[in-house]
């Protein structure tokens, strides 16, 4: 979960950063925000796919 939480708050200070001293073109834009919304759901889908499987266990 660290790692998650490490690249998630990376990328949202890059595009506050960014934004606050509007430096930032589009396509970095696109990219720092779609970072973190990949390693979410990622993280997400990790987690869910881990509670099946002991789910699965229980059973």
């Amino acid at each position: 979960m660290g790692v998650f939480v490490n690249f998630i708050l990376i990328a949202l200070d890059m595009l506050v950063v960014g934004l606050r001293y509007d430096t930032m073109n589009f396509i970095e834009f696109s990219i720092a925000f779609i970072v973190p919304v990949v390693l979410m759901s990622s993280y997400v889908a990790h987690g869910a796919k881990q509670d099946n499987i002991r789910i699965a266990k229980q059973k």
